[in-house]
């Protein structure tokens, strides 16, 4: 009897979801992710990533100053901070709820994912020499504070950082992942609920931006200082 008693509790914790959810967050989950604005489309096409796959993968829904919301990826650097692009918090109203899910494998079912986890943003700050008006977006990076720690399981985790980041450019072959824009309907980008992932070389310039021609609307701006792959 206390052997299936400790299986039975086992399981139980094993199986919650969404943790350190406090007070109102169901709420807050429900009403954010049924006004979502699908993002940009910065990235095409994609395979379907399994949970625990990417565990530094962090996917944000945050509140605009018009009260609208709209979604961002991001990476676990700490426990407590979370690596985006500076154009995700260019609009982000603090004032407002915005929360960030870890853990995640599909939006639509997080809130009863096992593993996944849920925090809310509480600060950020973008590195300097951003320029929000500029269509280059050079020192496109941000850093958000979150209003808590995240558990490390193995479904989160903090992502490594090389040292040296020439090895990544040298590197023949690298992945990419996030909620990344598959398809569009009628001209209008359609967003992944789950994260996906795609692997392959780099590519010159010239080639990505033949290529994202034909899926994007505005023809893609690649400058100097960006990576292609596809």
């Amino acid at each position: 009897m206390k052997c299936f008693l400790l299986l039975a509790l086992f399981s139980l914790s094993a199986g919650l979801p969404l943790q350190g959810l406090r007070g109102n967050d169901f709420e807050l989950f429900n009403n954010l992710t049924k006004k979502l604005r699908r993002p940009s489309d910065l990235i095409f096409g994609g395979d379907h990533a399994k949970q625990g796959q990417w565990p530094w993968q962090a996917f944000l829904i945050m509140t605009n100053f018009e009260g609208g919301t709209y979604i961002c990826g991001g990476s676990l650097i700490s426990k407590k901070h979370v690596l985006t692009a500076a154009h995700c918090t260019d609009t982000l109203d603090l004032r407002s709820p915005s929360i960030v899910m870890f853990g995640v494998v599909d939006v639509e079912s997080a809130w009863n994912t096992p593993g996944a986890q849920l925090k809310k943003i509480r600060s950020f700050v973008e590195k300097d020499g951003y320029d929000g008006n500029s269509s280059a977006l050079y020192d496109d990076i941000a850093i958000i504070t979150l209003d808590s720690e995240v558990k490390i399981t193995k479904d989160v985790q903090i992502v490594k950082i090389k040292k040296d980041d020439e090895k990544i450019v040298a590197t023949p072959k690298d992945t990419v992942s996030g909620f990344g824009t598959y398809m569009f309907k009628d001209g209008v980008p359609v967003t992944s609920d789950s994260p996906l992932r795609r692997s392959g070389p780099y590519r010159p310039r010239v080639v990505c931006k033949a290529l994202g021609s034909r899926h994007s609307q505005p023809r893609p701006s690649l400058e100097q200082a960006d990576l292609c792959r596809i």
